[in-house]
């Protein structure tokens, strides 16, 4: 019988629905935080994940070495001997400026010096086991190489090392990979990019290829390792190594014009990085040294070139004086013949000096430049005195004129000899003790930890990443969900009230996932967790119900959905059993006779029910059964009938319903989904409440809307909507439910 209504006023009608406004462009934080903290495990999971693949990276990644040096580059550098060669210093004087020496520190001169001097075109290294392999082996601190993994005895394990000297290959095979095996601590084999032996050798020896390979030469200096453990051979490019080596190798001024440049080289390889770059500030040194001495070696050459042809011209003068004295005799010069000699002598050696410097210019300069047409401005000059000398000569006697020309070419070669020879001496002397404008400052030493990778920052950013991947996949996942989520959104576009919002339970879902392993046992998540907030929400809606019933036609209450999967099974069992908790007597009806299963959350099959009663070879009083729960009785589907439709047309079932109406405060009946199969519909003219579930982001907004319409098509109204399986992660949890429930109940209250 109904519950009676205590003398509370009846409304005529269930209140109208609360219709709310959307607000789509304001933001939900109660629901952004109630996904990340139900997402919580997800969240931790993704985290860790992200962790653990951070940490991984840190333990097999390659630690990189940074070492550095400096030089200093100095305004100009003379020669170290002072005075001496100091009217030769302008000879050698060169400005330097840091941005130009940093990309001569960077060219493939000074470069390419430090790879031929270090022979960094050869690649040789061990073979390692793939992506642990080198971890594995640098972790290795034996003195000798670690013992092979069985069945792998052909990678390294830490410990091997070999030293190269010298590799050459036909140029088809540079920058391809060629395999060097080791044979014994003293022998090894070597083979081709395919595969193809090319000769055995020995360690210290020139190995011999076989014949037929081509030009391949190999010189192992050293060789450590087990046997069978193979080594990869390569020879680079030339100009391949150079463009690695500039990429990885750095100079910069410290400081502005402080004449200071540090250079920085990384590596994963410490000992190597050091004897690189302290070779390429060696070779930069040297370069600077050879710049600087480049103009005096100039110059020495052409004075080698032209102190034979003086000597020569010396040597004729003094043979020509010495047969004209022999000749006439001792040939006194006078007064004015000495001061004329002085004077010629002077005018022919300058025009001589000035000449061989013209010559010396022409070398570096054309005609046209203003250096060159001053030296000519002065060579006419000098060239006019001496024609101006030589017509003062011709006035003396022939003897006289004769003898001062003599004397004059003697003394002219004898200056130009000397003074060439001197300038030769003094640009030797120069060109040993030149030294260059910039010095090495500090040396490169080998570094302690490495730069790279760094580790705390890794696993800070590993463990960022993942929480910011875990919360997105957590939103994403939301989002994915095309099915209703909010109890508002379902009233303003069905104008139905929203009886309940029933949170998913993890305790249901367990039993559900045991329900084999717990043949004839109660799988009724009401009677063994009455605290679950599932059940606390259903409580919620037996409240609900009391007040939405108080004019219905009959106690009988349909339980259907929109499409199968919304659990309205679920709820007709755990509704009956909450019901039976407040002291009321409940029959639950199976009336699924397609794919009904009540029957297995007590524990029990489904013959002799409802199928059977309706076709009247079974009567109700045996088909009812009492189950595990006092109070709580059930009618199951019975055996599947071929035609559950008509079955459900026939009169036997009215008056079923009539009967166990009067034997029970409440009449449970579970029917088929509606947009399914017409059974609600033909079920639902016969109770006097019809509620329709809905799964929380499952159920599409217009499958329950068309649901709704299909039953009211068929004459059916629709009291209420049940929202479950609510994902509390999604912000809509018990909360709601309960104060949703609570709230309905007040309002009927006073009406």
């Amino acid at each position: 019988m109904t519950t009676s209504s205590q003398n509370i006023p009846v409304p005529s009608q269930l209140p109208a629905p609360v219709t709310y406004a959307d607000h789509d462009d304001e933001i939900d934080l109660r629901a952004l935080l109630g996904t990340v903290l139900g997402a919580r495990y997800l969240i931790a999971a993704v985290a860790a994940v992200s962790l653990l693949a951070g940490a991984a990276y840190v333990w097999v990644a390659t630690p990189i070495y940074q070492v550095d040096a400096s030089v200093q580059v100095e305004d100009s550098k003379g020669s170290a001997l002072g005075g001496a060669v100091k009217d030769l210093d302008g000879l050698l004087e060169v400005k330097s400026q840091a941005t130009t020496e940093i990309e001569l520190l960077r060219s493939r001169m000074v470069l390419g010096r430090t790879i031929d001097q270090l022979n960094l075109d050869i690649v040789a290294k061990p073979d390692y086991f793939p992506v642990i392999g080198r971890a594995i082996a640098r972790r290795h601190e034996g003195v000798t190489p670690a013992v092979g993994w069985p069945g792998f005895t052909g990678f390294a394990w830490g410990g091997e090392s070999i030293k190269v000297t010298r590799l050459r290959v036909p140029e088809r095979w540079q920058g391809k990979l060629l395999t060097l095996k080791a044979l014994s601590a003293e022998q090894y084999a070597l083979y081709s990019p395919s595969g193809e032996l090319l000769g055995k050798g020995r360690v210290g020896q020139e190995m011999v290829p076989a014949a037929g390979q081509g030009a391949v030469g190999l010189f192992v200096q050293s060789l450590r390792a087990s046997a069978g453990v193979e080594f990869s051979l390569t020879q680079r490019p030339r100009l391949s190594v150079i463009a690695d080596l500039q990429r990885d190798f750095t100079a910069s001024e410290k400081g502005k014009q402080s004449g200071i440049i540090q250079l920085t080289l990384k590596s994963a390889d410490p000992a190597q990085a050091v004897a690189i770059l302290n070779a390429v500030a060696n070779q930069y040194v040297r370069q600077n040294v050879e710049r600087k001495s480049a103009e005096a070696e100039q110059t020495l050459k052409y004075l080698d070139q032209q102190l034979p042809e003086t000597k020569q011209q010396l040597e004729a003068a003094e043979v020509r004086f010495n047969e004209f004295r022999s000749r006439n005799g001792t040939v006194d010069v006078t007064k004015e013949g000495e001061l004329l000699l002085q004077q010629s002598v002077a005018a022919e050696t300058g025009l001589v000096e000035l000449q061989q410097k013209r010559k010396e210019l022409l070398q570096r300069f054309t005609a046209a430049h203003p250096s060159v047409k001053a030296l000519d401005a002065q060579i006419g000059a000098i060239q006019n005195e001496r024609n101006k000398f030589a017509g003062q000569v011709d006035d003396l006697p022939q003897t006289q004129q004769e003898i001062l020309r003599l004397t004059r070419d003697l003394q002219v070669s004898q200056e130009i000899y000397t003074g060439l020879l001197n300038n030769a001496q003094q640009l030797k002397v120069v060109r040993g003790g030149t030294v260059g404008n910039v010095r090495i400052v500090d040396y490169a030493e080998k570094p302690l930890l490495p730069v790279a990778p760094k580790k705390g920052l890794i696993l800070a950013m590993s463990l960022m990443l993942g929480l910011f991947l875990g919360v997105a996949i957590a939103f994403i996942r939301v989002a994915l969900r095309s099915g209703v989520k909010n109890p508002k959104e379902i009233e303003a576009r069905t104008g139905l009230s929203v009886f309940a919002t029933i949170p998913l339970s993890a305790r249901q879902e367990e039993m559900q996932r045991n329900r084999s392993r717990s043949s004839g046992k109660v799988q009724v998540l009401a009677h063994w967790d009455d605290q679950d907030l599932a059940v606390e929400s259903l409580r919620s809606l037996r409240t609900t119900l009391h007040f939405a019933s108080l004019d219905a036609s009959n106690n009988c209450i349909l339980v259907t959905g929109s499409a199968p999967g919304v659990g309205k099974s679920f709820i007709s069992v755990n509704l009956g059993a909450v019901l039976v908790a407040s002291g009321e007597r409940v029959l639950v009806i199976d009336a699924d006779m397609r794919r009904g299963h009540i029957n297995e959350f007590f524990g029990r099959g489904r013959e002799q029910g409802l199928s059977e009663v309706i076709a009247g070879v079974l009567p109700l009083s045996n088909a009812i059964v009492k189950t595990a729960i006092t109070g709580l009785d059930l009618l199951s589907t019975g055996v599947i009938p071929p035609n559950p439709s008509e079955l459900l047309l026939h009169p036997h079932f009215a008056d079923l319903l009539k009967t166990v109406s009067t034997q029970y405060d409440r009449v449970i009946i579970d029917c088929p989904p509606i947009m399914a199969v017409t059974d609600a519909a033909i079920v639902g003219r016969l109770v006097g409440t019809v509620l329709l579930a809905a799964r929380f982001a499952v159920t599409p907004m217009n499958e329950l809307e068309a649901a709704i319409a299909r039953l009211r098509q068929a004459g059916v109204p629709v009291n209420g909507i049940l929202l479950n399986g609510v994902d509390q992660s999604g912000g809509y949890g018990y909360g709601y439910g309960y104060g949703y429930g609570y709230t309905y109940q007040y309002r009927s209250a006073k009406v």
